[in-house]
């Protein structure tokens, strides 16, 4: 019986750990943000993208007509998501969007 005892065991300890990599993988991903794409399908680019959340900005740049930019995004509290434009004329347009963890 001791050799099966020590066989689980083998087995039990790498199982384990895959099962607790997993968890954290998991978690980690919960906690590392929210991913937020912006896509431009208008016919002119987007200029100076900016992403706003609780206690943090996020600078997307431009964004080409036809192309999309993504960051990961990571509000400290329940949040809106404000995206900030540079229009032609140089005013800033804001859009958002609220944002509930």
């Amino acid at each position: 019986m001791n050799e099966k005892n020590n066989r689980w065991w083998l087995l039990a300890i790498p199982v384990g750990l895959v099962v607790a990599i997993l968890i954290a993988a998991v978690a980690f991903q919960v906690r590392s943000g929210i991913r937020v794409t912006v896509e431009n399908s208008g016919t002119t680019p987007l200029k100076s993208v900016v992403l706003h959340v609780t206690g943090a900005s996020y600078n997307l740049s431009n964004i080409a007509s036809g192309a999309s930019a993504t960051a990961r995004v990571t509000p400290t509290s329940e949040s809106l998501l404000e995206i900030e434009i540079t229009d032609d004329d140089g005013k800033f347009v804001t859009l958002w969007m609220q944002l509930v963890l």
